[in-house]
């Protein structure tokens, strides 16, 4: 297990003492790390175009969200990270599609989005039809 650090320490200090400040801008550093390495990955798998700052910004609302509970754990900071990480990553595999599945409808029945990078783009082995002439029909 490794150590956490000064800095880490004294931001969960200060956090539990009332004041989330420190906590808010050392965990928003590392996950800028995470959700980068997911944008990258989901840009290279399926050509989605996500944006950087609305991953971090949905992984730090959901940490901010239970930070009161992750204060109360031995690592908080480790919760708190794995908490946002996985909420980033169900914000990315809802968004990387322009066809919107829910996650629970995902995740219960296994329905997922269809692999397309646009709506407008024409279907292939057709003769120029596209997805949202279909959608609208």
């Amino acid at each position: 297990m490794i150590a956490p650090s000064q800095a880490e320490i004294l931001a969960v200090e200060a956090a539990r003492a009332g004041n989330p400040d420190l906590l808010i801008v050392y965990l928003y550093e590392r996950l800028n790390h995470h959700a980068g390495r997911l944008v990258a990955g989901y840009q290279e798998s399926y050509g989605s175009r996500l944006s950087l700052e609305d991953v971090v910004q949905e992984g730090m609302e959901w940490a901010w969200r239970r930070m009161p509970r992750g204060l109360q754990m031995h690592n908080p900071v480790s919760w708190l990270i794995r908490v946002a990480q996985l909420r980033m990553l169900r914000y990315c595999v809802e968004s990387h599609s322009p066809i919107r599945v829910p996650y629970t409808s995902q995740r219960e029945y296994g329905h997922r989005p269809p692999r397309c990078a646009s709506l407008e783009a024409p279907i292939a082995g057709t003769d120029g039809l596209r997805l949202v002439d279909i959608l609208q029909a």
